[in-house]
């Protein structure tokens, strides 16, 4: 760090230097110096295959997969990954390529893939964990497969009946009914008129209870449940609407899914109306002394969040506070610690003050890779400074935050929005009851 002034006439002068950022020192790991070798395959299915290699001498490895071509990238030393086995989910290393594995076994069993696709699989052997890791390069044990093709399982011949809502409120309705003879069932929801398009024989649905947020049948038609249960409540939906459901029985799974489509218990319900709102006032992009807030040095050091809230408590008309600090620690300098303190002040504030709402959350993200959002009711610091975070999600990796805020009770706002910024909201309406303009 160097810095330059002109020199004043007085015979001293001063430079004051504040927000000066000293990176934690890592020192790496041994590089590993045998990889792993003679990576097979086994119980190669429709949509999953296990994983059989031979360790080299690393304490641990990492494997990269690859859909439809070979693998084009490589971990970098002192960087975290977060694996999952479910191809897709863990961390995207380039489009079509994502971590699948990291551990110390020689075998693993990787679900989610496509029937008959080409994947291709690297194991990479890594010493150290989080900035002082080393990853061996040269040689990764490497080899492909294909997936077979999909045999549907039989079709349930009895479907579900006797469909009926239990109760309505304003924001949600429950239903219930009476299995039929498949190995579970799938409730499809659709807002206004009736569902048009039932579950596709050798399709996957990730269901989910809040309207919006599940796999789609078609435009506008949301998977909300799928089990063995009797019932299901699902939330997220606008007062005074009528909501229409198909509820179908299912054999197998993935892409052996066979769905009894025709007979289907159908119904629908409405939503209550809402009798009027009442109006509160407040502000959701704040910091505390946790990142850069605090600029007048009233609430410094530890309860630095409280006595935010306390103030704000004071303002004319000020019904709500939302701090939002910094999640990382490239300037402002979050910690994991920070984080839950945070929460912990503004859960602790509103058992005391019943006249007042004390949020908090983190400004999630960097100006220069795509701007900042507030993020509120997620529990855990989301971010990618290696040992920093909770949650993983890497840098400028908007899709996966907004994907985590897709939780029940979690939202988000835009905290520097530009006119331009929400013109790709209409081509994804599940999107606007998630994210609001700040």
């Amino acid at each position: 760090m160097g810095a330059a002034w002109n020199h004043a006439t007085s015979a001293t002068d001063y430079g004051y230097f504040d927000n000066i950022r000293i990176p934690n020192l890592c020192t790496l790991s041994p590089e590993p110096t045998l990889p792993s070798t003679t990576l097979t395959f086994s119980a190669i299915g429709a949509n999953s295959a296990t994983l059989n290699w031979i360790r080299g001498n690393g304490t641990e490895c990492i494997i990269i997969g690859s859909i439809g071509g070979a693998v084009s990238t490589t971990p970098i030393d002192g960087a975290s990954y977060v694996a999952n086995n479910t191809f897709g989910l863990g961390t995207a290393m380039a489009p079509g390529e994502f971590v699948v594995y990291s551990g110390s076994a020689g075998t693993t069993t990787i679900n989610g893939l496509n029937p008959t696709t080409n994947y291709e699989f690297k194991v990479f052997e890594y010493n150290g964990t989080g900035c002082i890791s080393n990853y061996l390069m040269p040689s990764p044990a490497t080899a492909t497969l294909t997936t077979i093709g999909c045999i549907p399982a039989a079709e349930p011949t009895t479907p579900s009946s006797a469909p009926l809502i239990v109760s309505g409120l304003t924001s949600s309705i429950q239903l219930a009914w009476t299995r039929g003879n498949g190995s579970y069932c799938m409730v499809v929801i659709r807002a206004g008129s009736p569902v048009t398009t039932p579950p596709a024989d050798g399709f996957i649905y990730m269901a989910n209870s809040v309207f919006g947020t599940g796999s789609t049948t078609a435009p506008g038609e949301y998977v909300v449940y799928s089990g063995t249960g009797t019932t299901v409540t699902v939330t997220g939906l606008l007062s005074a609407t009528t909501y229409y459901f198909g509820i179908y029985e299912v054999n197998g799974t993935g892409c052996n899914s066979n769905y009894l489509t025709t007979p289907a218990a159908l119904l629908n319900g409405t939503t209550a109306s809402v009798a009027g709102y009442n109006l509160y006032f407040g502000n959701l992009h704040s910091h505390s002394d946790y990142s850069d807030g605090d600029i007048d040095n009233v609430c410094n050091g530890a309860g630095s969040a409280y006595c935010c809230f306390d103030i704000g408590n004071t303002a004319l008309n000020f019904d709500f506070m939302g701090i939002a600090d910094h999640n990382h620690n490239e300037g402002p300098v979050m910690t994991i610690a920070k984080y839950a303190s945070g929460l912990t002040e503004a859960t602790n504030y509103n058992s005391t003050h019943l006249d007042f709402v004390a949020l908090y959350g983190m400004e999630w993200g960097t100006i220069s890779t795509g701007g900042h959002v507030a993020v509120y009711g997620i529990n855990q610091l989301v971010g990618w400074n290696a040992g920093n975070y909770n949650t993983y999600c890497a840098k400028g990796d908007y899709n996966t935050l907004f994907n985590l805020v897709a939780a029940p009770n979690a939202y988000t706002t835009l905290c520097h929005p530009n006119n331009t910024d929400f013109g790709t909201l209409q081509a994804h309406p599940t999107m606007l009851h998630l994210i609001m303009p700040l």
